[in-house]
């Protein structure tokens, strides 16, 4: 919601979350450490110390999420993202989603709630 707001010109000041999880505290924002997962895991070494992130970016946009962002990602997308065995995976999953009518507009899977 954040990067679709500050896209449009908005800026974000606060945000208020509800959450259903007990004792567990619930990361929205990307934290530096799962950033630098990311970056270590889907970059492509560069020069000096900075990661080219072109594949992951090309894989967001290409899915619809976040204009191709990854740092607009929030934790639990890019935790989902790095328990993934690679992006032709998490693209095989969209695929199997989509196919299932599990994908929605904004380009996530929705959970699967059939029992």
């Amino acid at each position: 919601m954040r990067n679709y707001i500050e896209s449009q010109g908005g800026m974000v000041v606060d945000m208020i979350t509800l959450s259903t999880r007990h004792d567990q505290n619930l990361l929205i924002a990307l934290t530096e450490k799962t950033k630098l997962d990311l970056e270590r895991i889907f970059g492509v070494e560069s020069e000096g110390s900075a990661y080219d992130m072109t594949l992951l970016n090309d894989f967001l946009k290409e899915s619809g999420i976040y204009g191709g962002n990854y740092e607009a990602l929030t934790e639990s997308e890019a935790k989902a993202l790095l328990h993934s065995q690679g992006l032709d995976e998490a693209r095989n999953r969209r695929a199997k989603a989509r196919q299932a009518g599990m994908l929605q507009n904004n380009g996530r899977i929705l959970p699967n709630t059939r029992s």
